[in-house]
């Protein structure tokens, strides 16, 4: 069982410090450590569009990067929080990396 560590690096735009927190229909935190997942990188409000190998429900953002290291072709993933009130959220598993563009949905993290 892989555990999630907290060992990461976290890219934020520029305009946010790292204890904000962005608001739509739901909160994302900017806390590096609320997104550990392995030495993976964090982008924070940030998606790598395409390169999409498997989608799924998940519950939580820790299912997610279970998901991602417990497979050996993810190199990345891209969490999207649920909105609407709702708890279960999707998670994209990727095969490659792309450029990132600015989602602010969206935590992905890549290795």
């Amino acid at each position: 069982m892989n555990d999630i560590s907290t060992e990461t690096t976290t890219t934020l735009p520029s305009s946010l410090s790292n204890t904000e927190t962005m608001s739509i229909d739901y909160d994302i935190s900017l806390n590096p450590s609320s997104y550990a997942c392995g030495n993976m990188t964090v982008l924070i409000g940030y998606d790598l569009y395409g390169n999409d190998m498997d989608i799924s429900s998940t519950l939580n953002y820790s299912d997610c990067c279970r998901w991602c290291q417990s497979n050996s072709s993810c190199v990345a993933y891209a969490w999207v929080l649920p909105t609407g009130g709702g708890t279960t959220s999707i998670c994209y598993l990727k095969r490659n990396i792309s450029s990132p563009t600015y989602d602010s949905r969206l935590v992905t993290v890549y290795i």
